[in-house]
């Protein structure tokens, strides 16, 4: 396992705002899709931690909506207050409130139905969630301006990434 160090948020592949279509399995394993990824993510947010558990925590988190999206998919990065976020945006079915807390929980399913074979195994989002608080971070679920869901990973940033106030010198 790779040591703790600063790395970018987003692999360096998807630095930039960057547009593709991605062939999915679609809802359920049932049909091969297209589903339009969109992603943007400026350079220069950079976290402090282990890049390959971030890559994991952003494909978990992608992985979610490419099986509920219609289409498309966002992924933006931004810095927010010294912190560094991941917001995975879709058009699917959303995830009702009473489901937004523990749909980050081991084994569950929305709506508390019993994981089916065809579904997911439930862990993804667990993953997430372990991995982001083993990180400093937090995570959310909320609803997307895309009328799905909105899936959220907060991870604080590099300090070496801190960019100074306009006119004046980092802190």
């Amino acid at each position: 396992m790779s040591s703790a160090g600063s790395r970018p948020l987003i692999p360096r592949w998807k630095e930039a705002s960057d547009e593709e279509e991605v062939d999915h399995p679609g809802e359920r394993g049932h049909q091969r899709r297209r589903v339009q990824l969109v992603v943007t993510a400026p350079a220069g947010i950079v976290v402090h931690s282990d890049g390959q558990r971030v890559a994991q925590v952003v494909g978990n988190l992608v992985q979610n909506p490419l099986e509920f999206a219609r289409t498309p998919v966002s992924v933006e990065v931004r810095s927010e207050g010294g912190v560094g976020v991941v917001a995975v945006d879709d058009d699917g079915p959303g995830i009702p409130d009473a489901d937004r807390a523990p749909v980050f929980e081991r084994l569950y399913v929305a709506g508390h139905q019993p994981a089916r074979k065809e579904s997911g195994s439930g862990l993804g989002l667990a993953i997430v969630r372990e991995l982001v608080d083993a990180m400093g971070g937090e995570v959310a679920a909320e609803v997307s301006p895309l009328g799905g869901a909105r899936l959220l990973a907060r991870l604080p940033l590099s300090v070496s990434a801190t960019v100074p106030p306009a006119g004046g010198a980092a802190r």
